[in-house]
């Protein structure tokens, strides 16, 4: 059921962010996948450039005698490449963690659903992601947008 509540999720954020109109990122840039990047049989490395929403792990908290409060994790990470002789890309990605963190943080995600559950709302929080090697070569940021539901126990 989580990843059911996961893809919903993704697919919404992934919608709300493209509305935002970053600047820096075309819209084709801001795609829902499972990772970042793709490491191919022989090794390789192959980055996103761009925004990826990916699924992260859902976490509980204390709810009520009744019901669980789970918070589902949506990863949001902005992958641009390194421009080491200027900072033309170091500005985009704190840019659009303020605007992605302003359109979400403590806000309803309207469009999931889950039967018999009751939508809290979300919260951003940095995401500490393990890059591969090479990441040096990228500004590499991430976000864990959590939007809390409270559950019916089964």
């Amino acid at each position: 059921m989580a990843y059911e509540v996961h893809k919903q999720a993704m697919a919404v954020i992934c919608t709300r962010i493209k509305a935002l109109s970053l600047p820096g990122f075309s819209r084709e840039q801001i795609v829902v996948r499972r990772w970042p990047w793709d490491t191919k049989a022989d090794g390789t490395v192959n980055y996103h450039h761009g925004i990826t929403i990916h699924p992260e792990r859902e976490i509980e908290a204390p709810g009520t005698n009744e019901r669980d409060d789970i918070g589902y994790g949506i990863g949001v990470t902005m992958i641009v490449p390194a421009d080491h002789a200027s900072t033309a890309n170091v500005d985009k990605v704190p840019m659009a963690r303020r605007e992605i963190r302003a359109e979400f943080h403590h806000q309803k995600l309207t469009g999931v659903s889950l039967n018999d559950s009751i939508h809290l709302n979300c919260t951003v929080e940095h995401n500490a992601i393990n890059t591969p090697r090479d990441g040096h070569r990228y500004e590499i940021s991430s976000q864990i947008i959590r939007f809390w539901m409270r559950e019916a126990r089964g």
